[in-house]
């Protein structure tokens, strides 16, 4: 046996390499406690391929064998493995202050059956055992065959009649036992065992006589438990809480015969002889007598004081008696989770459900303006518009133009129209060349000094440049105009 080193911090995760049937093996174990039940659950995970082997396995102390943990899974071959006590506690079973001081986590070899056909044939076994480090399960031992029988033989006498057949051993009790059939698939099964005992073994069943683990397995009460699956199954289920075995029938009275007659069936063995005579006929065999249902394996001895020399292993003891069922007021762990059932056959498809509420994206048949040639995914073009520019307009309820459709007198042609300029002054350039007459002559004194004026033309000036004035009344002709512009399309929301 191995011990695993534990600590009693909650929900922690650990590697371990432990040494079972005879190889190492390394799983990945992880320790939750449940505060409401006040109990620790272990999960088993193969290490190499990251599976889940177990899950929430209560670690609880019982009798032996009841004691492993693991005896419901010895299929897996991943060993047997035992919560004991270290020292005197307070409790039945670790809690969050002792796991791993005052109870311990041992783990050992799954238990192995061997038959021999002798004492010393069975010691050899165990010293060989022992030798390879590996531990060992239920030995059966064949009786040694009895001597020959001797026979002195005489006048051949009328055969005898048979003897009657020995009365049939009475049949093991079975301490209590109870078939659920489940005709009707469903994700839940509600059995009612009525057999004293809350915690029972169960084992599920589906239709195809498989061996299937449930989702969950709930422990009502003494008569009663519920199980859980992912899906609806029809199947059956076994619950069970163990037997004891039943005694062997009597040997039935041997044949008398009063008259001689020819040789009957060789008869019983008798008694062994002072006078070795002639070998007898090998008389028939008898019918084989029914096998007993295995009794239960007795509790661990109590480990003897060490001796110097190291001797055989012994027997393994009968087992004991089952002990009374104990009573507490206060529910225990839930227990060891059930395997997951198979998958059910798919349910019919439900109603359509009601059309919810519009997301809050845009509406369909929004129109909007897109800088691009095609419309965009979820969008369609609308092809009816085309040379246009876009007008922007308050809307008809405040007065403008309404929305959403053509401008009413939009046209792309320029109206008729005048340009009207500002007065104009002629410059001496643009001023026709002409001359100024003086028509008078006179003569006389300015300013003391004698002055006289001549009648004449003065001098030439102007140029006569061309110069033009606008016309303020005549009318434009209309012509078309087109800015310079970007195209985009207009676009619905599908």
């Amino acid at each position: 046996m191995q011990k695993i080193p534990l600590s009693n911090s909650p929900n922690h995760t650990f590697s371990v390499t432990v040494s079972v049937n005879g190889r190492n093996a390394v799983f990945e174990f992880f320790l939750s406690y449940n505060e409401v039940g006040e109990y620790w659950t272990l999960r088993i995970k193969d290490s190499s391929t990251g599976t889940v082997i177990l899950d929430s396995i209560p670690l609880l102390t019982d009798e032996y064998p009841d004691a492993n943990f693991l005896s419901q899974y010895d299929y897996l071959k991943i060993g047997n493995a035992y919560i004991i006590r270290a020292a005197p506690a307070d409790t039945d079973f670790p809690d969050d202050t002792n796991l791993g001081s005052l109870f311990l986590l041992v783990w050992g070899d799954n238990t192995e059956y061997y038959e021999a056909s002798s004492v010393a044939e069975a010691v050899s076994i165990i010293q060989s055992l022992g030798e390879e480090g590996r531990s060992y399960g239920i030995i059966n031992v064949k009786g040694d065959t009895g001597a020959p029988g001797v026979s002195i033989k005489g006048e051949v006498g009328d055969q005898g009649d048979q003897g009657n057949q020995g009365n049939q051993g009475n049949p093991g009790e079975w301490s209590g036992g109870y078939w659920h059939a489940q005709a009707i698939a469903s994700a839940t099964w509600t059995v009612t065992h009525n057999l004293g005992s809350k915690y029972v073994v169960v084992e599920v069943i589906n239709a195809g006589d498989q061996s299937i683990i449930p989702q969950n397995i709930t422990f009502i009460d003494e008569d009663s438990l519920t199980i859980t699956f992912s899906e609806s199954v029809a199947g059956n289920a076994v619950i069970s809480i163990g037997g004891k075995v039943g005694d062997q029938g009597n040997q039935g009275d041997e044949g008398t015969s009063d008259i001689p007659g020819p040789q009957g069936d060789q008869g019983n063995q008798g008694d062994q002889s002072d006078v070795e005579g002639p070998q007898g006929p090998q008389g028939n065999q008898g019918p084989q007598g029914n096998q007993g249902p295995q009794g239960n394996q007795g509790p661990q001895g109590n480990q003897g004081d060490q001796s110097d020399v190291e001797g055989p292993q012994g027997y393994q003891g009968d087992q004991g008696d089952q002990g009374d069922k104990g009573t507490s007021d206060i529910p225990g762990p839930q227990g060891n989770q059930g395997n997951v059932g198979p998958q059910g056959d798919q349910g019919d498809q439900g109603n359509q459900g009601d059309q919810g509420v519009p997301g809050s994206g845009i509406p369909a048949q929004i129109k909007m303006l897109f800088y691009m040639d095609t419309a965009p995914v979820g969008w369609t073009i609308d092809n009816t518009l085309d040379d246009k520019v876009v007008f922007v307009t308050k809307g008809s309820a405040a007065g403008g133009q309404t929305g959403g459709g053509a401008h009413s007198t939009g046209t792309w042609t320029q109206p008729g129209h005048q340009h009207v300029h500002a007065a104009f002054t002629l410059t001496t350039n643009e001023m026709p060349a002409h001359t100024h007459e003086v028509g008078e002559t006179d003569s006389g004194e300015v300013a003391g000094r004698s002055a006289s004026k001549v009648a004449g033309d003065s001098g030439s000036t102007g140029g006569g440049a061309a110069h033009t004035h606008p016309n303020a009344s005549a009318a434009a002709t209309a012509n078309t105009w087109r800015p310079a512009a970007y195209a985009m399309i207009i676009c619905s929301k599908d």
